[in-house]
């Protein structure tokens, strides 16, 4: 019974699209009606393979009825050829533990060469692309891929060697069909340059993991600074809140405090209304009241003393009035004087006796008039102010 190998394919994976056949041989197999190796094959293919271990792994299982064995390459440091990718081959019913040594040889020589390919695209692809940079790599899988149907349960390792730079891939196509017609060429040559090609790859991708771990290392530092500056920025707003919650409370007290002394004012408005009414009535009593006898009886002092200033205000007016009579009198005296001053002068003869004598009596008159007059100011002034402090009790009454 003849078993036959249908077909050969490397899966790549990346979160977006998930898993995705990155190349194939024969072209179109896995899309083909017979296998229709879809999106959830794929991506269970590469789950099985990452579940069961992180370092590079082998396992085989049934989808839709014929073999995938699938070599998985590995991922962080531990991996062959190039990290998390898978190469796959599609069997009939042959037993697929045959083909585990096998794959991993061709895991070793293929990813490299495909992530040199790969290097400088700026999008990720999601499957597979017609780019002509394929082409030479498309060549050397149809290679592995008649390799291992020729090479079918055999131990041996695969001899085919990539050609050490692509530049000279069609060198290296050349080779190759030498070593169908029997010319192979020394195993140690094609180890040395496998050698120098992956030490090549290896330091590439060293730096390019350091360049990784760098940016890594300065995304890792700005997130160390904005979750500072989030945890400084938290603890301004729930110090603000916690402001506006004091500022808030405190609000509410002095509406509370506002409103309580609004209700204080209003009964205050209403307890002056109803003392101002309790005044007005007790004056109306006080006015109207028979029994208030000290406002009665200041009165009748008011009264009695007004009289008296009456009775002070007329002698002091017939005093004044007969300080002026007594001033003429003077005047007339001093005018008659005067005259015998003037006869005497003339006549030589000496002046009256009675008139120096009248004239004495009426300055005597006038200096006690006066002197009763200033007695009498006096007085008023005195009953002016009683009356003044009379008035005064009365106001208070």
């Amino acid at each position: 019974m003849i078993f036959e190998m249908k077909g050969l394919f490397i899966l790549s994976y990346n979160k977006k699209p998930g898993a995705y056949i990155d190349r194939e041989y024969p072209r179109g197999i896995s899309d083909s009606d017979q296998f229709k190796i879809d999106t959830v094959d794929q991506n269970k293919i590469y789950s099985f393979n990452r579940m069961r271990n992180s370092n590079p792994n082998y396992i085989y299982m049934k989808i839709k009825g014929v073999q995938i064995a699938s070599y998985f390459s590995g991922i962080e440091k531990n991996f062959i050829g190039f990290p998390n990718q898978c190469v796959c081959i599609i069997l009939d019913n042959e037993n697929p533990t045959l083909y585990e040594e096998l794959l991993k040889e061709i895991t070793k020589e293929l990813l490299p060469m495909l992530a040199y390919i790969q290097e400088n695209d700026k999008e990720i692809s999601e499957g597979l692309s017609n780019d002509p940079k394929y082409q030479n790599f498309d060549e050397i899988l149809e290679q592995k891929f008649n390799y291992l149907v020729e090479n079918l349960g055999k131990s041996h390792p695969i001899t085919i060697t990539p050609p050490p730079q692509f530049e000279t891939i069609d060198k290296s196509i050349q080779q190759g069909n030498e070593s169908k017609s029997g010319n192979i060429p020394k195993e140690n040559s094609h180890s040395e340059d496998l050698k120098n090609r992956l030490n090549e790859l290896e330091m590439r991708y060293e730096e390019k993991i350091d360049k990784i771990k760098n940016e890594l290392m300065n995304w890792k530092n700005k997130v160390k600074e904005l979750t500072e500056e989030k945890v400084s920025l938290t603890h301004e707003i729930e110090e603000k809140e916690d402001s506006l919650k004091v500022q808030k409370d405190k609000s509410l007290i002095w509406r509370k405090q506002l409103e309580t002394a609004n209700e204080i004012n209003y009964k205050l408005k209403d307890s002056v209304n109803n003392l101002i009414e309790k005044v007005k009535s007790l004056e109306d009593e006080i006015e109207n009241s028979a029994d208030s006898k000290k406002v009665f009886d200041l009165r009748i002092n008011i009264a009695e003393i007004n009289a008296e200033l009456e009775v002070s205000r007329d002698k002091n007016q017939k005093n004044d009035k007969k300080i002026d009579s007594l001033n003429n009198e003077i005047v007339d005296l001093k005018n008659r004087l005067e005259i015998a001053q003037t006869l005497k002068i003339n006549s030589n003869i000496t002046t009256d006796s009675e008139l120096d004598s009248k004239l004495q009596e009426i300055l005597e008159e006038m200096q006690l008039l006066k002197t009763k007059l200033v007695e009498a100011k006096k007085t008023i002034k005195v009953q002016r102010r009683e009356i003044v402090n009379l008035h005064k009790l009365l106001d208070l009454s």
